[in-house]
């Protein structure tokens, strides 16, 4: 990770890891059921656990299951699709076997599933939004 002293923020380059195929780290993160941390856009650190690995029509996201929001703030049960996978830090750390269903509303957006952990359910229902 590389400190910019000029904002004091740290900037999480491509490539942070010590590998060069990120694709393959991505992958085993799920496979492994490893805890990532994703760093928002507002340097809040998100811990979820990786539980989709994929491409949309846009390229490659990680589907998680959020367990920590930073600062001690416990957040609701919620899911997240992040595609700036360069903000994404993998642990070593395992998140212990739940099963959890991926809702059609973030399923629905991958047109390949590249990586699903054993634990984890599709839901590949039509999304329906309310009101529509």
């Amino acid at each position: 990770m590389k400190v910019d002293y000029i904002h004091r923020a740290f900037v999480v380059r491509r490539g942070s890891s010590n590998s060069v195929d990120r694709d393959a780290e991505f992958k085993a993160a799920v496979f492994e059921r490893r805890l990532v941390i994703y760093i928002d856009e507002w340097d809040n650190k998100r811990t979820m656990e990786a539980r989709v690995y994929g491409a949309t029509p846009g390229g490659h996201v990680l589907i998680g299951f959020q367990i920590d929001a930073d600062r001690g703030i416990v957040p609701a049960q919620l899911w997240k699709v992040v595609d700036d996978l360069d903000r994404v830090v993998i642990t070593k750390d395992v998140y212990e076997t739940i099963e959890r269903t991926v809702p059609s509303q973030y399923a629905g957006h991958l047109v390949r599933f590249d990586a699903v952990s054993s634990d984890t359910a599709l839901d590949l229902t039509k999304h329906a939004a309310d009101g529509y």
